[in-house]
Parts: C-alpha cells; sequence; structure tokens
C-alpha cells in the first residue's frame, strides 16, 4: 500500500466526477513503468481517499471502498505522430472548437469553456483546416501547474493529452455519447510554464463500441513532450472527459 490518492474537485470532469486524464496522471505515478496504461472502471469520485494497492511487475490498483475503480501497470506505446500543422493553422482551428458551440461538461478541467484562466487548463483543440482528421490547439501551462523542479507536473500532461483524444474519436462516434475507458501514455520531456505548446488529436480507427484515438503534446518547433492512445467507448449515459 502506499499513500492515498485523493482528487480535488478543482479536477473535475462531469460534475462530482474526476476529470479521466487528470486521474489518469495521478495513478500513473503510482505504476513502474513510463509508458504506462491506466483503465478505468467507475467515475472517480472527487474529495474522497482512494486506496492504491501495488502488485507484481509494476502494476496497480485503486479503489473507493471496497469498489476497484481503476487498474493501471507499465506498457509499451508504438504510435504513429502525425505532423502539427504550423501555429497559424493551429490558432485558426481554435476558433473552431466544437466546445464553443456544444459542450456536455462546460466547466472540464481540460477543455470546459467556463475555467477560468489559471483554474482550468483551457485546451480547445478544433478541426485543422488541411483536410486531415486532426484537431489541434496552442497551451501554455499556467505557472501554477509546475512541480518543484520547474517544470509542469506529469499529471497535467496526462490531462492535456486526454481530451484532445475525446475530440477526436467524436470523429468516429457522430455524436454518440463516449466514455474514457483507457489511457496510455509516454511522457517524453516536460515542458516548463509560459512554453508555447501545441496539442493535437486524431482519430485512428472503430471497433464496435471501442473508438480508439490518439494525441500528442508537442513543443512550438516540433518536438514530442508526450504521446498517448485513448480507448474510448460508446455509452448510453452521460460521456466521461
Amino acid at each position: 500500500m502506499s499513500a492515498p490518492i485523493t482528487i480535488g474537485k478543482r479536477f473535475s470532469g462531469p460534475p462530482g466526477c474526476g476529470n479521466s486524464g487528470y486521474v489518469c496522471g495521478r495513478i500513473a505515478a503510482q505504476v513502474d513503468g513510463n509508458p504506462s496504461s491506466i483503465r478505468l472502471i467507475a467515475p472517480i469520485p472527487l474529495e474522497r481517499p482512494l486506496t492504491v494497492e501495488h502488485h507484481s511487475g509494476g502494476a496497480v490498483e485503486v479503489s473507493s471502498g471496497a469498489d476497484v475503480v481503476a487498474r493501471g501497470w507499465p506498457t509499451d506505446l508504438e504510435i504513429d505522430v502525425p505532423p502539427p500543422p504550423p501555429l497559424e493553422a493551429v490558432e485558426r482551428a481554435m476558433s473552431r472548437y466544437e466546445g464553443h458551440a456544444r459542450h456536455p461538461f462546460p466547466t472540464c478541467f481540460v477543455c470546459g469553456t467556463e475555467r477560468r484562466p489559471g483554474d482550468g487548463l483551457r485546451i480547445f483543440t478544433g478541426p485543422v483546416d488541411d483536410g486531415r482528421p486532426l484537431v489541434a490547439a496552442v497551451w501554455r501551462p499556467d505557472p501554477g501547474l509546475a512541480g518543484a523542479d520547474g517544470r509542469i507536473d506529469p499529471a497535467y500532461v496526462w490531462a492535456a493529452l486526454d481530451c484532445p483524444s475525446g475530440w477526436a474519436a467524436d470523429m468516429l462516434a457522430g455524436g454518440t455519447a463516449l466514455a474514457l475507458g483507457e489511457l496510455t501514455a509516454h511522457i517524453e520531456r516536460l515542458p516548463r510554464p509560459g512554453d508555447r505548446c501545441v496539442v493535437i488529436g486524431w482519430p485512428i480507427r472503430r471497433a464496435d463500441r471501442k473508438h480508439y484515438a490518439g494525441s500528442a503534446l508537442l513543443s512550438a518547433a516540433g518536438e514530442i513532450l508526450g504521446q498517448a492512445q485513448a480507448v474510448w467507448m460508446s455509452t448510453g449515459s452521460t460521456p466521461r472527459v
């Protein structure tokens, strides 16, 4: 056992539940490996201690009371990251962010339009205009997201890789409600506060109820800082971001 994890109310996705990417990042910090995969089994409650149990091979199991809500394990990640569009095209894409017109959870920590600067990440990935199935946004991490080493805490990088993949998976789902089922990420280098970063997301494939999408965080020069593959599940209930 290690110290419990508690997800503060600031880090919500849907009201009353943790943002899936941030939650995955907090759990990934307990996994002995990078890349790692986090599977979400149930919505993560806010302001409630979550028990973390360590297993062989670097894996962890996270519980809320008697219920297992997530599992994590070290893994490999092979994903082809498409080249990002020029910064000018990324800025144009942000103006087409679908969340401005329709957003299931406008207070989402990562992509919510009602979050103030410095509170939420405000990553508004919109479709690019070069004909590719790709969403993109500029992100300048706030100083409040930095750890003791002066770099952005990895949990926020996981969060930044989450919602862009969801908006990309929406291209496959055609408006069907989606919930993040699993996120696999490899953090290669952590940005510093104020760095001009680019976040992209793209659909990969659909297999029945599963929608696979990729995402990446890049420097302004195009260096890959982090990359991820997400599995989003079609659901008839309210989606989880």
